[in-house]
């Protein structure tokens, strides 16, 4: 598969003085965006049946000189709160005074006094497979960064005195395109516990579908849920028609909903392992990925 046009002598190295050609045997597309995949002619797909929009972003951030005891008994006295301080942002929403559209703070305790991560943005409609639109999301993201920050001052007990320690390098972009593969992993095969003969990944974590276009969402209350333990075949990362390439992490194929299970870190790791094994033993044995055991 050619991504470039092939300069005469190149070797497979990039160099300073411009592009030159890489070519490989087996590509395995580790973009997350399908990017690779995209721009090789594959067909992609993006976001739910329904008009075509993907999960919201994140930026997670971390804070510091949090009062550890003041949260955790504010929690332990609001056991109503379905998340941490759910009661005071449902009012503060409903006042406009909110900086996102969330329903709680998602905060989770570091091992350093004082110092919690928060992942309580969330950017609405934006295109993570699109540099504009990543561009405006990273902004967003940023400047509910800073909103949120001084809510947390003003509102919350515990956060009085809270100050920003860092932000993520980047958005957190939960869903962009998704391959037309040879298998298309469903919401019925993540509730069955579905067994597959080419299973190359177990997982166990469940639904997580953020809204789109609004504050609802997250695990649970899904309805039809996942398994406790389910199975990932290999063939969500082949493509349905090209040859040559293996599609890895959030852009194998596989429905929204099922998506939504599949996207986390433990999973894209297991894919990823077995898109390297399988690029290898596809070249090893001189045959398409297609056709590896």
């Amino acid at each position: 598969m050619t991504m470039m046009r092939t300069i005469p002598g190149a070797r497979g190295c990039l160099r300073r003085q411009g592009l030159r050609s890489a070519r490989a045997k087996v590509v395995v597309d580790c973009s997350a965006d399908g990017d690779v995949a995209h721009y090789a002619g594959v067909h992609t797909r993006q976001g739910r049946e329904s008009d075509g929009l993907s999960q919201p972003q994140t930026l997670f951030f971390r804070v510091q000189n949090v009062d550890d005891q003041v949260v955790e008994d504010y929690i332990r006295a609001h056991p109503q709160d379905f998340r941490p301080f759910a009661s005071i942002v449902a009012k503060a929403t409903a006042e406009g005074r909110f900086p996102a559209p969330r329903r709680g703070i998602g905060l989770y305790k570091t091992m350093e006094p004082g110092v919690w991560r928060i992942n309580t943005g969330r950017v609405l409609r934006r295109n993570g497979a699109d540099s504009l639109e990543l561009s405006l999301a990273e902004v967003e993201g940023r400047e509910q960064t800073v909103a949120l920050l001084d809510f947390f001052r003003d509102n919350l007990p515990g956060f009085e005195q809270v100050e920003l320690r860092d932000t993520a390098t980047q958005i957190g972009v939960r869903e962009t395109r998704r391959i037309d593969g040879a298998y298309e992993l469903t919401l019925q095969d993540l509730h069955s516990g579905r067994p597959f003969d080419d299973v190359v990944a177990l997982c166990g974590y469940p639904l997580d579908i953020h809204d789109p276009t609004g504050s609802g969402g997250g695990t649970g209350g899904q309805g039809l849920d996942a398994a406790n333990i389910y199975q990932i075949p290999y063939r969500v990362m082949l493509p349905r028609v090209h040859e040559g390439l293996l599609v890895s992490g959030r852009a194998v194929s596989a429905t929204h909903e099922a998506l939504s299970a599949i996207r986390v870190m433990p999973p894209c790791f297991a894919l990823g392992q077995a898109a390297g094994v399988a690029a290898a033993l596809s070249v090893g044995n001189r045959a398409s990925p297609r056709h590896v055991d």
